[in-house]
């Protein structure tokens, strides 16, 4: 049995059907195939998530304030939390219109 601690996996499952499925085209590298096609499939279901994630990242690091925000509300948590709201989402507006300017066939900065 497939799997972990006996538990079968759909993972396995799917490699190993489509495997079946390749094994006329791809004759003894349909494993290598499947393989290869199924971790394709997933890291194209995860792209969205890692460039929303990106897009996050340059945004907080886009805010030049950050330290100092950190250093004047110190004893104010709920004030540095909104601040720095405020200032991750200026920047990713600011990202966002500079995006825009580029796919419109402006020179980009």
């Amino acid at each position: 049995m497939f799997g972990l601690f006996g538990v079968p996996s759909t993972r396995v499952y799917l490699v190993t059907t489509l495997s079946a499925l390749l094994t006329p085209v791809a004759g003894g590298l349909a494993v290598a195939v499947a393989i290869a096609a199924f971790t394709v499939a997933v890291r194209l279901l995860v792209l969205p998530f890692s460039y929303y994630a990106m897009r996050g990242q340059a945004a907080q690091a886009g805010c030049p304030a950050g330290s100092a925000l950190r250093q004047r509300y110190a004893k104010q948590p709920d004030r540095l939390s909104a601040s720095s709201k405020r200032c991750t989402r200026k920047t990713a507006r600011q990202l966002a219109a500079a995006s825009r300017s580029c796919s419109s066939g402006r020179s980009c900065p």
